[in-house]
């Protein structure tokens, strides 16, 4: 029986589709699957995200040997917060260009103070609009973006947890001997540096992608694919 492999994407307000075709090398090693956030939920909120994710959890533990995570950006604020229970049935997390703490924000505002105080009509007018930021490669970056079936209900209800004082340090010490943490050094979203403290700080086991953004499985797949393997003794 392959492990189960969990693809959960971030946001908050996207959905899974962003993971493909980049992530199907996968079903090689693993039963690969995902779901969009908040697809059974009737009213949102981050607990009811947790939740929600963690009985996907529960479910794929109950049919596989082993289950692995694979946490994009804000998906790591959920994954992050299940419930310790939860977390002790997962064999492997992998945490992708990932947020900690709410320090991101003021790191981002200060390296680049023009996009500070903008509004938009939508979640969608938004992304379209950080498109070079998000991606180093923004031709394929902009054909992703516009895929994607945006949730602006989604977003507006918790997006202020980026911004809020926000923790995890509890959730990564004691899970830190099952976490692979993966920085890029083109990042713009969650710098490479940023990432680093916190991977020197919980001694987590890391994968650096270069000449790559905060998509790096979209902007490098080959060298992505293969680190990830490697890491995984695939």
């Amino acid at each position: 029986m392959k492990p189960t492999f969990l693809l959960i994407h971030g946001g908050p307000g996207f959905d899974q589709s962003y993971f493909y075709p980049y992530m199907n090398f996968l079903k090689r090693y693993f039963e690969l699957h995902s779901y969009n956030l908040g697809s059974i939920l009737t009213k949102y909120s981050l607990e009811g995200l947790v939740a929600e994710l963690g009985d996907h959890i529960s479910q794929f533990k109950r049919n596989s040997k082993k289950v692995y995570l694979f946490a994009h950006s804000f998906s790591s604020i959920l994954t992050l917060k299940l419930n310790q229970d939860i977390l002790n049935k997962v064999d492997k997390i992998i945490l992708s260009n990932w947020v900690y703490d709410h320090k991101w924000i003021s790191i981002f505002y200060k390296q680049f103070p023009q996009y500070k105080g903008l509004s938009f009509n939508s979640l969608k007018e938004m992304t379209l609009f950080y498109n070079s930021v998000y991606f180093e490669n923004t031709v394929d970056g902009a054909k992703v973006l516009e895929r994607i079936k945006y949730n602006d209900k989604l977003q507006k209800s918790v997006a202020g947890v980026y911004t809020k004082e926000l923790s995890l340090d509890v959730s990564l010490q004691l899970n830190s001997h099952k976490i692979i943490s993966i920085s890029a050094d083109k990042d713009k979203i969650t710098p490479d540096t940023y990432i680093q403290i916190a991977n020197l700080k919980y001694k987590l086991e890391k994968i650096r992608i270069d000449n790559s953004s905060h998509f790096p499985f979209i902007d490098q797949p080959k060298v992505f694919e293969e680190k990830l393997l490697s890491t995984l003794g695939k």
